[in-house]
């Protein structure tokens, strides 16, 4: 039997790197199924004959392939001294794949293009760049999981569940969730409630606190507010839409500017489709519980169809992890 190639992970987050416990499903890092996908792709890489691990696990110097799971710091420290390696030698550079899965407003230093040709494939959510010489399509991975929305009559109205955050580029969302808690807050507190992390460092009255499983809580309302952390962009959808799919909730959506390419209309309430967000509240409450009850089925059918799975799937993501990698390999032994 021939020997199992190795293949490293780097993660941005320190503390995915420190061990091996990101494979597992019952990791705490594993959130509402978050990293489903790690798992998956570990095991249909070793099919294959590698051995997927933490980058703590081996030798970077020595591994088949390095894999980043975004652009690590640029620093000249003793932790980074491997990347500083590897970026002198067109050998080391033909090892590292890197995985382009926080947008410019999260993570700037990944999209700066002359870093790209430090890695021999660079795999990205991003329309614009994805099919063009070495950038490959992928999408967010989701979790299978479905939770048990309540009977309409039982739902609340609206909520949002996000972090409290900021940034300075031009194309942000993160203000404008702020603009949609101001306003239900102001002009129909009844009717809103807030969760996520760090809303407490301020004076916000529709805040409930932090919760354990985003499902749980979605599935108590009827709506819920769904910015992604950036506007305008191609491809950009993130776990945001899908868990309000997954627990019977219908999303107010803001982000990618595709969408409708990924999702069907009737699975969702297109924010730029009206003017401000008394519009909306009007449209809203306007809703009838049968007309609601299409959105569901449009979400079910949608959920359940081959257009979400060959795209958004562990499965998906693994087939195309794993036929690129076995691609290199072939051409590189030619």
């Amino acid at each position: 039997m021939s020997k199992m190639k190795t293949i490293l992970l780097h993660n941005v987050y320190d503390e995915m790197n420190r061990n091996n416990i990101v494979f597992q499903p019952d990791s705490p890092y594993n959130r509402d199924d978050c990293l489903i996908h790690l798992s998956h792709l570990k095991e249909k890489l070793a099919e294959q004959g590698y051995d997927l691990q933490t980058i703590d696990q081996g030798d970077v110097l020595t591994c088949d392939y390095l894999l980043f799971f975004d652009m690590p710091a640029f620093i000249p420290s003793l932790e980074q001294f491997y990347f500083l390696q590897y970026m002198k030698s067109i050998a080391y550079r033909k090892k590292m794949l890197l995985f382009l899965w926080e947008p410019p407003v999260v993570n700037e230093q990944n999209w700066t293009a002359r870093y790209h040709a430090y890695f021999q494939t660079i795999f990205t959510w991003y329309d614009d760049l994805a099919g063009n010489g070495d950038y490959v399509k992928i999408h967010y991975v989701q979790p299978e999981r479905r939770y048990q929305g309540a009977a309409f009559s039982e739902k609340k109205f609206c909520t949002m569940i996000n972090g409290n955050r900021s940034s300075n580029h031009s194309l942000e969302l993160y203000s404008e969730r702020l603009r949609a808690i101001r306003f239900f807050e102001t002009h129909h507190p009844e009717d809103f409630e807030l969760y996520g992390f760090a809303w407490d460092q301020a004076d916000f009255p529709s805040y409930r606190g932090t919760i354990k499983e985003k499902g749980d809580i979605l599935s108590r309302y009827k709506y819920a507010v769904c910015f992604e952390n950036m506007a305008h962009v191609n491809g950009y959808i993130t776990e945001k839409i899908f868990d309000c799919f997954r627990a019977g909730c219908v999303p107010v959506y803001l982000g990618a500017a595709n969408i409708t390419d990924y999702v069907p209309e009737g699975a969702f309430i297109d924010f730029r489709k009206f003017n401000g967000y008394e519009q909306l509240y009007i449209f809203l409450k306007q809703i009838t519980e049968e007309q609601y009850h299409v959105y569901m089925e449009h979400i079910d059918r949608y959920l359940k169809s081959s257009l979400y799975a060959e795209r958004f799937s562990k499965e998906a993501f693994s087939q195309t992890v794993v036929d690129r990698i076995m691609a290199l390999d072939q051409s590189a032994a030619i």
